[in-house]
């Protein structure tokens, strides 16, 4: 029986390696249409053998992946055939490419008591596997029907037919949430419409077969979608009224604090949540189209799962051959708008552990987090490089001559007249626009502020023009105007601020930093800024600023180090009044030097809307709560899902359905804990965290393999001490899935896991990891060498000390001083870099980091 079993392996990685370097998808599918049953039963393993080594003489950088039309669209090369044998291979238990960091057999058996008798996955997990296999993957639908007749050709049990089958099980009970109404929107009237060949408007009659291609709009009903959630979210518990002036979240800050209490003056238990909206768009260029999404999410769900898609409320997604105009978009958005005015008035749920009581639920849109072109979009007015284009503030722009054109500035400083927008100024604007006969020349002075219509967000009763569009960390403060600096500072010669030359300096100290392995896409080398990600430009800034000062001028480094410091304070997991008003003074200052000491040019709209940064931490609260840092991988899930070009919001919407169904049916208690977990690896950066033996609970602690230390390492001599024997020494644990491991000095990785901070009798020190002992009466301990820290960042401003609490500097204590602690006294893990001394670097929030 053994050897059957050996030879259907064989077989099976026989096939598994033969499609991987078939070049052509129809290559693929004729190869699994050919597979059958007695080719996995009786293999020729020496054939398997001589082809592996065929196989491995295969250079893969002349390997190409072709679409369906032949065209190469992949060019696999060295460090993607490292990423295809990671996706390929089960990574052993808490295995990352070292030897120390595997679980023995032993320790597995002492750490819980191996179930045995785990059932097999029914024919509906199996489709949730396969579904969400599929999503991690970008699969098409036949590639999926190929591995399905694959799968049930290896014998798999309760393996779905085909695509459709997947389908069928996944959607069963989530059918009816995303309920759907389809237009069609003329590009010439903007009508909306139900005909897909011709305009409906009688004085209009665009023949869109011979003309222009119209855009495609569904709106989406919202009640399903929300109850659907809360139904099995619980919320978070109301924040307490003794001490309103810390912020953690939305939920604490003022602007919901003051719906609160309006609503409350006549019933005190009245159940409230709040949305918060992002609209977006992404051009796909393979099927030459744009995609508009528009979603919302609930400010009272738990942060950590606040923003996960099976909890995104989808609002509507439009197609077309470009993005939305300003006249057709209120139109797109008036059904969903309509809407919240209805569950304004309040709706019936019943909250999870509730015993089905049904309880009266308001719901109030209160903030919209978006970009500035979706944001001119959404408020109806210029665009970004227009006059009077900020979204907060009536602030009018200044043409500067720039090259062979011209730009718009934004002084801040050198204008009187400058109103913050509300809805009371909006309404004078559109009584403005009502009067109004032309549009004004470009040397005129507009009265409407910008406004170029109606913005219909303005029905809603909580939501106020201006004050409701909260200033974006993303993509105005750090791919913005950190990018701009860094422009500036790169890219131009013979100015006082140019650092050209210094690039590889301040590289090689950047390069020094060591970040914790769960931290999100780590800043690549500095002379590739232009194509940073967004958390690259944000660790850039909130760690590395430092690093800056030895190049550039004392002054444009001190005006640097006002929005470094400022930044920190904002990203606070908790903020304080004070820290605002701190932040504010900031922030003042920087926009006020920035004309002058950088040309008056480079004074944008996004270098002006960090200004408003102070504003919006008053009205929301910590910063990273509303950036769009949270929306843009939602809405890349929902492209991504996008395989061809016909049918295309159709297929978004089956593949959301499919989605949001099976992350549901994920959480059942009753999924199979085996395909739970492998889905948590495919999905997961660092699959090495979770364990493969579903004998291990996930949220227990593990250590990695045992290695001996010698008998005079100071370590040993130290436990010796201490009179701790009976135990053994690893270089690895995990604790909740989270890795923490032993400092190596002499190590040359970016990442590093043993720099933390922990607590000590009621205490609050930091340290390195140098030992991971686990006990006869398994107990896992670290041992700790402790560092003195020296002093916190700090510099003086307008005679006031300022202190970044989040970067210090400190050197490991000499004689050694130990700590032995429990694992579950540290608090969170450091970033640092070894200079002349130690720098550490605490993350201001996990959130978005860790």
């Amino acid at each position: 029986m053994r050897s059957i079993h050996k030879n259907a392996l064989y077989a099976a990685k026989n096939y598994s390696r033969r499609l991987r370097f078939a070049g052509r998808r129809h290559s693929r599918n004729t190869l699994l249409s050919a597979i059958t049953a007695i080719d996995m039963e009786s293999p020729d393993t020496s054939n398997n053998h001589n082809e592996r080594a065929d196989l491995e003489n295969v250079n893969l950088s002349d390997i190409t992946m072709h679409d369906k039309e032949g065209q190469s669209i992949i060019s696999k090369n060295q460090d993607e055939r490292h990423d295809d044998n990671t996706l390929k291979y089960t990574p052993d238990i808490g295995n990352d490419g070292s030897e120390d960091d595997r679980m023995s057999p032993d320790l597995i058996s002492n750490l819980l008591h191996h179930d045995s008798h785990t059932s097999s996955p029914d024919t509906k997990q199996v489709s949730v596997a396969l579904a969400l296999f599929r999503h991690r993957h970008q699969l098409s639908k036949s590639c999926m029907n190929d591995l399905c007749d694959l799968l049930r050709c290896l014998g798999v049990q309760n393996v779905p037919s085909d695509f459709r089958s997947i389908q069928r099980h996944v959607v069963q009970t989530e059918d009816k949430v995303l309920q759907s109404k389809k237009y069609i929107v003329c590009p010439q009237c903007s009508e909306k419409g139900t005909n897909s060949s011709k305009c409906e408007n009688t004085k209009c009659s665009l023949n869109f077969v011979s003309n222009k291609i119209p855009t495609t709009l569904f709106t989406f009903k919202l009640l399903p979608q929300i109850i659907s959630i809360i139904e099995r979210q619980k919320l978070m518990v109301e924040p307490n009224d003794d001490d309103k002036s810390l912020m953690c979240d939305i939920q604490d800050s003022s602007m919901r604090r003051s719906i609160v209490d309006r609503e409350r003056v006549d019933d005190p238990s009245k159940q409230i949540i709040t949305l918060l909206l992002n609209s977006d768009g992404v051009m796909i260029k393979k099927i030459s189209r744009s995609i508009w999404v528009t979603c919302m999410v609930i400010n009272e769900l738990p942060r950590d799962i606040r923003f996960n898609m099976k909890n995104v409320i989808i609002s509507s997604i439009s197609i077309g051959s470009m993005k939305p105009k300003k006249n057709q978009f209120q139109s797109f958005i008036y059904d969903w708008v309509y809407e919240l005015r209805q569950l304004e008035r309040g709706f019936y749920v019943s909250y999870p552990n509730t015993n089905n009581r049904f309880v009266k639920v308001c719901c109030y849109l209160v903030a919209a987090t978006l970009d500035k072109p979706a944001q001119s979009l959404l408020m109806n007015i210029n665009d970004p490089v227009g006059y009077y284009s900020c979204g907060r503030c009536t602030i009018r722009g200044v043409s500067e001559r720039s090259g062979h054109g011209s730009i718009r500035v934004f002084l801040k400083y050198s204008q009187n007249d400058i109103q913050q927008r509300s809805n009371q100024l909006y309404d004078e604007h559109i009584r403005i626009l009502s009067r109004r006969r032309s549009k004004p020349k470009s040397n005129e002075i507009d009265l409407a502020c910008g406004q170029q219509g109606p913005c219909i967000l303005r029905d809603l009763t909580y939501f106020e023009i201006g004050r409701s569009f909260p200033s974006d960390s993303l993509h105005n403060i750090y791919a913005g105007t950190f990018k701009r600096l860094l422009e500036l500072w790169f890219k131009t010669c013979r100015q006082p601020y140019s650092i050209q030359k210094s690039v590889n300096l301040i590289e090689l100290k950047l390069n020094a930093l060591r970040y914790p392995s769960t931290t999100y896409h780590l800043p690549s080398p500095l002379r590739f800024y232009q194509t940073y990600k967004g958390n690259e430009f944000r660790m850039t800034l909130l760690f590395g600023y430092q690093y800056f000062q030895p190049f550039l001028p004392a002054k444009f480094y001190e005006h640097f180090r006002l929005l470094a410091y400022a930044m920190n304070l904002a990203e606070s997991s908790v903020l304080h009044h004070d820290a605002i008003e701190i932040i504010s003074a900031l922030l003042d200052e920087f926009d006020r030097l920035f004309p002058l000491i950088y040309p008056r040019k480079s004074v944008t709209s996004v270098i002006h809307s960090v200004t408003h940064v102070p504003e919006t931490l008053r009205d929301f609260g910590p910063i990273q709560n509303y950036s769009t840092f949270n929306f843009e991988s939602t809405v890349g899930s929902i492209v991504q899902t996008i395989n061809g070009p016909n049918l295309v919001i159709a297929e978004l919407i089956d593949n959301l359905n499919i989605l949001q169904g099976a992350t549901a049916e994920l959480e059942n208690t009753r999924f199979n804990r085996s395909l739970g977990l492998f889905i948590k690896r495919i999905f997961s950066s660092k699959r090495n965290t979770f364990p493969n033996d579903t004998s291990i609970h996930e949220q227990t602690v593990r250590v990695g393999r045992t290695v001996p230390l010698p008998d005079d390492h100071f370590v040993m001599e130290h436990l010796h001490n201490e009179g701790i024997f009976d135990f053994t020494f690893h270089r690895t644990c995990w604790k909740k899935n989270v890795r923490f491991s032993v400092y190596e000095s002499t190590s040359t990785s970016k990442s590093c896991d043993s720099c933390v901070q922990f607590k000590k009798e009621n205490d609050t020190k930091c340290g390195f990891i140098v030992g991971i002992i686990y006990d006869s009466k398994q107990k896992c301990s670290v041992i700790i060498h402790c560092v003195r820290v020296a002093k916190q960042d700090s510099f003086i401003f307008k005679g006031k000390t300022i202190v970044n609490p989040y970067v210090f500097f400190g050197q490991l204590s000499n004689p050694p001083h130990l700590e032995i602690i429990n694992l579950h006294d540290i608090i969170i893990k450091l970033a640092y870099s070894k200079q002349e001394t130690f720098h550490f670097f605490q993350f201001p929030n996990t959130s978005e980091s860790t």
